[in-house]
């Protein structure tokens, strides 16, 4: 530090002077704040590392989820697809009184079922990979254009 002092007396004497104080850390070399810096950055970077595998366990979950769901969906798109073909050849027959109301109704009643799933699996499928956008902070490229006639 760097400082003035000024002194005067009564028979108008004037004193002026100028200070200069150095510390230096001889003794303790500054080693305790030393030791607190290097423990700040030890566990700051343990704390990265931390949430660092977490955010790349938590990708490598919603991925293998978002597969998963994928393979949900390509089956139920390909049971859908049997069922309005039978719902199709059911409608024909119960219009020709060759099938009961209740065997229509069914078959109908199960392609709305599916097609209610598919488009549950649609939803959970594209939530998914929001979250997983979000997490690694980047666009994902649509691989399906999810609908219920199918991918393209």
């Amino acid at each position: 530090s760097i400082g003035t002092n000024g002194v005067s007396d009564t028979s108008k004497v004037v004193t002026q002077s100028l200070s200069v104080s150095l510390t230096l850390p001889l003794f303790d070399q500054n080693q305790g704040n030393i030791a607190i810096e290097q423990a700040t950055r030890e566990s700051l970077s343990v704390e990265y590392q931390a949430r660092l595998d977490a955010a790349y366990g938590a990708t490598a979950r919603l991925i293998s989820e978002i597969r998963l769901s994928e393979q949900q969906y390509r089956a139920n798109l390909q049971s859908a697809v049997k069922l309005r073909e039978a719902a199709t050849a059911i409608q024909k027959a119960y219009a020709e009184k060759n099938v009961d109301v209740r065997t229509y109704y069914d078959i109908t009643l199960s392609l709305l079922a599916r097609e209610l799933a598919i488009a549950k699996l649609e939803q959970a499928i594209r939530e998914q990979r929001v979250k997983l956008q979000t997490l690694i902070g980047s666009a994902l490229p649509e691989r399906y254009a999810y609908q219920i006639s199918g991918p393209t």
